[in-house]
C-alpha cells in the first residue's frame, strides 16, 4: 500500500500523471498500478496503452494466459492478447507458436491434441507449457479447473493460492469475491486472508486498521498480520513473557515461538536470567532441575549444593530459600550450631543464624532426681554427681556442633 502522504498528494492532484503513461495518478491508484512506473508489469507495454488501447491488464504480463506476453502478441505475432486461441482453431496461441510451429492466425492448421482430463487444456500444453497434470482437471485442488485458471482467471494452476494471501484461488473467487491475483484486494494494507480471519471485510479498506496497535505491544496491527504473523489482539502471541514488540524490536527473537533458540528455556525466562534467547548453548545455565529457586549452574559453581535435590542438607528448607530468603547455609542443617535445625528454627520463629535462641529440649528433672526415658530414678541431681557429667557432656556436644 502507498504511504498516506502519497495518497493525500494523489487526492490533491487527481489530474496528474507522474509517470507519463497516459493514466492519471488517481486512475492508477484505482487500478492498483504504480503511478511512478509507466510499465507496472514490465511487459513492454506502458500502462496507459494497455488500458486505453488494447484492453489488457497492466498488472499481468500475459493477460489471456496463452504463454505469450501481451507485447509478443501485439508487436510480433499479431494475435489477440485477450484471446488465448486467437484463430479459434482449438489450439492456444502459445501452443501453436511454441510447440506446434503452426500459424496462430489460421484455424485450419491447429493440431488439436487430446485433453484427457477435459479441463480445457490439451495434454501437451499441460505437460510442456503449464506444468499441470493432464490426468487431473484441478492440479492444485483449489476448486478451479486448470483450464479456467489459465484461460479465464489468469491464476496459477499449479499454486492453490496464487497471490499468497492465505486464501485459495477457489475460495477467493467462489466464496469471498476477492481478487485471487491481488493479496490485498481492497488496498487497505491488510491481506485478504488475515482480514477474513479477523472478521473484517477484505473489500473494505476502511477497516484494515494498518496504523492501529490494538494490543499495545509496539507493533501496528498491519505489521503483525502481514509481516510477523502475530496476533494483533494479543500482546504476547507466544506467551513467553515478552511482548511481540519487544521480541521483534529489542531482542530479535521469534514472537511466534516461545523458545526461539530451541534450547529448552523460554525467551522471557532467558531475558530475566541474563542469558541469550537466541543461543541454545547457554540455556542449561538457566535450568533449575529441582525447582528450588537456584539455577543448576549456581548450585554447582557457587553454592556446592545438589542441583537434583531441592533440600541438600535435609533441614526442611529448600536450598533456594536458605540462600535467597534466610541467609542460612544450604549445606549445614544447623547453620548457627545452636542445636536446632534451620527449618525447626524457622517454625519456632527463632533466628537460624543465632545460636543463643535455639530451643533445645532437655530431659525432664523431677524432685532433684534425673528421670530417664522410662520414668524411673536414674541418678541424684547433685552438682557433683552424674548430672554434672551429663551437663558437661552436653556443652561439649554443642561446641562440637558449632565447629
Amino acid at each position: 500500500m502507498l504511504p498516506i502522504a502519497t495518497l493525500l498528494a494523489l487526492a490533491l492532484s487527481a489530474g496528474a500523471d507522474a509517470d507519463g503513461d497516459g493514466l492519471t495518478d488517481a486512475q492508477e491508484l484505482a487500478l492498483g498500478t504504480d503511478p511512478n512506473d509507466a510499465d507496472s508489469d514490465n511487459d513492454g507495454l506502458v500502462d496507459g496503452v494497455e488500458v486505453n488501447k488494447h484492453g489488457t491488464n497492466p498488472l499481468e504480463i500475459d493477460t489471456d494466459g496463452d504463454v505469450l506476453s501481451d507485447t509478443e502478441e501485439v508487436q510480433f505475432f499479431g494475435t489477440s492478447p485477450l484471446m488465448s486461441d486467437t484463430d479459434g482453431g482449438g489450439a492456444p496461441d502459445g501452443v501453436e507458436v511454441v510447440l506446434d510451429m503452426t500459424n496462430p492466425l489460421d484455424p485450419l492448421d491447429d493440431l488439436v491434441g487430446v485433453d484427457t482430463d477435459m479441463d480445457g487444456l490439451i495434454d501437451a500444453a499441460e505437460t510442456v507449457l503449464y506444468g499441470t497434470d493432464p490426468t487431473d482437471a484441478d492440479t492444485d485442488d483449489d476448486r478451479l479447473s486448470d483450464g479456467d485458471e489459465v484461460h479465464t482467471h489468469g491464476t496459477d494452476p499449479t499454486d492453490d493460492d496464487t497471490d499468497d494471501d492465505g486464501l485459495s484461488d477457489g475460495d477467493e473467487l467462489l466464496d469471498y469475491g476477492t481478487d485471487p491475483k491481488r493479496a490485498d484486494t481492497d488496498g487497505g494494507g491488510v491481506d485478504d486472508g488475515p482480514e477474513i480471519d479477523a472478521g473484517t471485510d477484505p473489500a473494505d479498506p476502511s477497516d484494515d486498521h494498518i496504523d492501529t496497535d490494538t494490543d499495545g505491544d509496539g507493533l501496528f496491527d498491519g505489521e503483525e498480520v502481514n509481516k510477523w504473523g502475530t496476533d494483533p489482539e494479543d500482546a504476547d502471541s507466544d506467551d513467553d513473557g515478552l511482548s511481540d514488540g519487544d521480541e521483534v524490536l529489542n531482542y530479535g527473537t521469534d514472537p511466534n515461538e516461545a523458545d526461539s533458540d530451541g534450547g529448552g528455556v523460554e525467551d522471557g525466562e532467558e531475558v530475566q536470567n541474563g542469558t541469550n534467547p537466541n543461543d541454545a548453548d547457554d540455556d542449561d545455565i538457566a535450568n533449575d532441575e529441582d525447582n528450588d529457586g537456584l539455577t543448576d549452574n549456581d548450585e554447582t559453581s557457587i553454592y556446592g549444593t545438589d542441583p537434583l535435590n531441592p533440600d541438600t542438607d535435609g533441614d526442611t528448607l529448600t536450598d533456594g530459600d536458605e540462600v535467597l530468603i534466610h541467609g542460612t547455609d544450604p549445606l549445614k542443617p544447623d547453620t548457627d550450631g545452636g542445636g536446632a535445625d534451620d527449618g525447626e528454627e524457622i517454625d519456632n520463629d527463632t533466628d537460624p543464624n543465632d545460636p543463643t535462641d535455639d530451643q533445645v529440649e532437655l530431659p525432664p528433672v523431677d524432685s532433684g532426681v534425673l528421670v530417664g526415658g522410662s520414668g524411673c530414678a536414674a541418678a541424684p541431681a547433685s552438682p557433683g554427681g552424674p548430672f554434672l557429667a551429663w551437663l558437661l557432656g552436653l556443652v561439649v556436644i554443642r561446641r562440637a556442633r558449632q565447629s
